[in-house]
C-alpha cells in the first residue's frame, strides 16, 4: 500500500470518529477554531493535516493516538 492508500485510511476512520461522535462539520470546525471548508477538505483528502490538527480531532473525539491506529490495516 503506498502513501496516498494510507491516508486514505486514516481519513476515513477520522470521519468515521467524527459520524460516531455526532458531530457536524460546523461543530468540529467551530470547536478547532477552522473554517468548515477545512474540515471539509482534511475529510477528503485534499488537504494534508498537520499533526497538531490530527491531535486535536483525536481529543475532540474522545481517542488517543494509540488506540486511533489499533485496527487499521496497511
Amino acid at each position: 500500500m503506498n502513501y496516498n492508500e494510507r491516508y486514505d485510511v486514516i481519513i476515513r476512520k477520522l470521519r468515521g470518529l467524527r459520524a460516531e461522535s455526532n458531530l457536524s462539520l460546523d461543530e468540529v470546525s467551530k470547536k478547532l477554531g477552522v473554517n468548515r471548508s477545512t474540515i471539509s477538505l482534511y475529510e477528503q483528502g485534499k488537504r494534508k493535516l498537520h499533526l497538531k490538527t490530527f491531535l486535536d480531532l483525536l481529543e475532540l473525539y474522545n481517542t488517543d493516538i494509540i488506540t486511533f491506529f489499533q485496527n487499521i490495516y496497511y
